[in-house]
């Protein structure tokens, strides 16, 4: 049996993802420039994200409205509760420099 942490081992591996991520992000940021985005380049962004609980469905959807136009809505699949959502404008919401400031 392993005498680590939990807590320490969680926050390696939490670090480790995010690292990544970080690395990903900067990656596509830019491919995107050489593809021509600027700081005036209008992006859209649809999602839909589910869940079988009602209040996590809305917990997530509070924390996202803070980003996006949101709502949540009873699936047509019994049980199931959707957070629908939009984004749209230009990428200054996510540069590089911001996106270091994201909690992942």
């Amino acid at each position: 049996m392993s005498s680590e942490d939990p807590q320490s081992t969680w926050s390696d591996y939490h670090q480790r993802k995010k690292a990544e991520r970080m690395g990903e992000a900067s990656q596509l940021w830019k491919m995107m420039e050489h593809a021509g985005v600027n700081d005036t380049t209008v992006f859209a962004l649809d999602f839909v994200l589910f869940g079988t609980s009602q209040p996590d469905a809305e917990s997530l959807a509070k924390q996202l409205s803070e980003n996006y136009e949101v709502q949540v809505a009873p699936s047509d699949e019994q049980g199931y509760w959707l957070v629908k959502g939009k984004r749209s404008g230009n990428p200054s919401f996510a540069t590089p420099e911001k996106l270091r400031t994201l909690r992942l």
